[in-house]
């Protein structure tokens, strides 16, 4: 009797395993690693829609892209996700890379924006590289000039090396009665993740709220 009861026993065990052993969960796979070799001071979007996120397909660690040469901007190489590291071809030593389209309005124009989840270090190297902005003139009541990054929640951005210079955070008008207009936030990055910065400048960048257009 007591060995009846002994395999019924290992018997409900042995059930009771198998249905809690489902599919074993696969390992989270790390996230990838891009090197990117910036070569080209354009600000060529390479977008099909209007949102100006560039495309990282052109851009590699050397130049090349399936063996041929690539031209590769900053705009092409912030648009990986996972860890980018970008430097830049010593043909840019020294230069100015300017910034003519828009990527995100969340806090008033800004030219460049983190991917979710991304850490990102772009290093100008021992000459350096300035980073500036051209918006185009707006042809209503859009915002005169933008930012240069605006860094999300969740994502860190390195600057070595660098210059941002001639960033413009302007608040939004308001036409009601009573209250200021929008603040301006940030003229050359406005920051909602992690920032660090080493060896590197901000210059002749400005943040103003806008005005009241609204009665008395």
């Amino acid at each position: 009797m007591n060995l009846f009861k002994s395999l019924g026993r290992l018997l409900l065990l042995a059930s009771t395993a198998l249905l809690n052993s489902g599919p074993l969960a696969a390992a989270p796979s790390p996230k990838q690693t891009f090197n990117f070799l910036v070569n080209s001071a354009d600000d060529n979007a390479r977008n099909d829609g209007d949102d100006y996120r560039g495309n990282s397909d052109y851009c590699s660690a050397d130049g090349l892209v399936d063996g041929q040469p690539s031209t590769c901007t900053l705009r092409d190489a912030l648009n990986a996700p996972g860890t980018i590291n970008i430097t830049f071809d010593p043909s840019l030593a020294g230069k100015t890379i300017t910034l003519t389209n828009v990527r995100d309005g969340t806090f008033g124009p800004s030219a460049l924006m983190l991917n979710s989840g991304t850490n990102v270090t772009i290093d100008g190297g021992s000459s350096g590289i300035t980073i500036t902005q051209n918006k185009p003139a707006p042809t209503d009541n859009a915002v005169v000039g933008m930012r240069l990054f605006y860094v999300p929640s969740g994502t860190t951005l390195t600057l070595k090396n660098l210059t941002l210079k001639g960033g413009v955070a302007n608040g939004g008008n308001t036409a009601s009665s009573g209250g200021g207009g929008g603040a301006g936030l940030g003229g050359a990055i406005v920051n909602a993740g992690t920032l660090n910065l080493t060896q590197s400048t901000l210059a002749n960048n400005q943040a103003q709220g806008g005005s009241n257009t609204g009665g008395s």
